[in-house]
């Protein structure tokens, strides 16, 4: 008799964790390796969509096509240079435009069990790892203290998520100690953190297990092309080209206390950035419950 519910129990775990697994999948959408989930600004708007006049309560605009955009006034990272070409044409510098909300494209970097460990596929914003390099208590590359922490677990999680979206991304526990950073730079290495939405280390970044090289070298793993919002925004790319690959920033410090660990437009690890630049491109990453 005990040997039959201690069964039927087991059945009933059995039919509860199952029923359980996948009633989240109508907040993402897979394909292949990737997973677009939650909603940021991207595109340029095409010339053949017309906006209204009055944002909603989230500053969005609805156009013509049904689609939400956001204006925005174009801010390049080189103020000398007149335009720049983005993916989906050309914009000129000071001017102001539209930017469709879309979702966001994330690739699956690691899964384990029901968790899956995602980092957005391209550059989605450009801001400074740390504004201000007045006297403070931390260094400039104290990543606990960061301007982009700050805006990564408010701003962009509070504008980018919706109330249910939220409830599936797990608050992930950020390893901020020397081992995710160059041994050089240990002594800058800050308290360990538990956010909703972070930046990869170093040390992930040469993480084979998460399809980057192992190496310090140019490497097509670790290249991010920024979209058509971020280049507005400010991130650092070739301005001359159709090829909007850019420059984005890591949570890692480098070896002074202005200084921090970024990824160059060839996917080159590179010591030194400056933490107050703004044309630092941002890529979030998150984890969240399938």
């Amino acid at each position: 008799m005990k040997r039959m519910i201690c069964l039927f129990l087991m059945l009933v775990l059995c039919i509860s964790t199952c029923s359980c697994r996948g009633e989240n999948s109508h907040l993402y959408k897979i394909k292949g390796n990737y997973i677009y989930f939650g909603s940021f600004p991207t595109s340029l708007k095409a010339d053949n969509v017309s906006i209204s006049y009055d944002a909603d309560s989230n500053g969005y605009y609805l156009g013509s096509d049904n689609e939400y955009y956001v204006k925005q006034t174009v801010k390049l990272a080189d103020q000398n240079e007149l335009s720049a070409y983005v993916n989906n044409g050309i914009i000129f510098n000071n001017r102001t435009y539209y930017f469709k909300v879309e979702k966001i494209k994330w690739k699956i970097i690691s899964k384990q069990n029901d968790i899956a460990l995602l980092h957005c596929d391209n550059i989605i914003f450009a801001n400074a790892f740390k504004s201000s390099t007045g006297n403070t208590p931390f260094s400039n590359n104290n990543y606990e203290n960061s301007d982009i922490r700050k805006w990564l677990t408010t701003d962009f999680y509070n504008s980018a998520f919706t109330k249910e979206e939220k409830e599936i991304i797990k608050r992930t526990a950020v390893d901020n100690s020397y081992e995710s950073s160059p041994i050089s730079a240990s002594q800058f290495c800050c308290n360990d953190t538990n956010d909703n939405v972070f930046l990869l280390s170093y040390k992930d970044v040469l993480n084979k297990a998460y399809d980057f090289s192992s190496n310090t070298y140019a490497d097509d793993s670790r290249i991010k092309k920024a979209t058509d919002y971020a280049i507005a925004c400010g991130a650092s790319v070739n301005y001359d080209s159709f090829d909007t690959e850019g420059t984005w920033m890591l949570r890692s410090p480098s070896d002074t206390k202005y200084t921090i660990i970024s990824i160059d437009r060839e996917g080159t690890i590179q010591k030194n950035k400056l933490s107050s630049s703004e044309a630092l491109g941002i890529v979030p990453a998150i984890q969240i419950y399938l």
